[in-house]
């Protein structure tokens, strides 16, 4: 057995990715900011080298486990969950992120909302659905000359709002690489800046 690191082959990935920023500033109502962060993988492949054959060849024949993971490879895999032997490989098309920032004065308001497109996996067609996460949360901040209490902060939120639990694939299994499996969670933050 040789488990020394190789690079087998090259990866080809392209993609696009693209942000807007709006800011609106000094109103009497407070500022305000909203950010998108988008990012599609139009192409995600790695050639299958010679030696990834054999071990595949290995498996069909009943001579190698085919629950030994191997490199994933093949053409084009945006899209798609690639599964090989036990492991697999997840490469959502679009991602996305958006964020509204208000503030007045001592007061700041944060909700944004995360998307991960659908999945198909590679070797069953299963469609993992689409997801969709949303999170909230309200600041209070003394300002610096505010004597005993200058410099402290307070913070209420919550992530996943909607407690919306990970899509899993064909076989129960949730794509750590993908999503975070964890359910609403409301949290509180005490900070003080010296």
């Amino acid at each position: 057995m040789d488990d020394r690191y190789q690079n087998l082959a090259p990866i080809t990935a392209e993609g696009l990715d693209l942000t807007f920023n709006w800011r609106l500033r000094g109103m009497s109502w407070g500022n305000l900011s909203f950010n998108v962060n988008a990012s599609q993988l139009r192409k995600y492949s790695q050639d299958q080298p010679a030696i990834l054959a054999e071990v595949l060849a290995a498996q069909a024949a009943g001579q190698l486990n085919p629950l030994i993971g191997g490199l994933v490879a093949g053409g084009n895999n945006a899209g798609y969950l690639v599964q090989s032997g036990n492991a697999g490989v997840s490469y959502p098309e679009w991602k996305f992120t958006a964020t509204t920032v208000w503030n007045l004065g001592a007061w700041t308001a944060r909700v944004s909302g995360q998307y991960v497109d659908k999945l198909t996996e590679s070797s069953t067609g299963y469609v993992i659905p689409s997801s969709m996460r949303y999170n909230a949360s309200a600041k209070y901040a003394f300002e610096q000359e505010s004597g005993l209490v200058s410099g402290l902060a307070f913070e209420i939120g919550g992530r996943n709002l909607t407690d919306k639990d990970p899509f899993l694939t064909s076989t129960g299994n949730y794509l750590g690489a993908v999503y975070q499996p964890y359910g609403r969670y409301l949290y509180a933050n005490v900070s003080k800046e010296f």
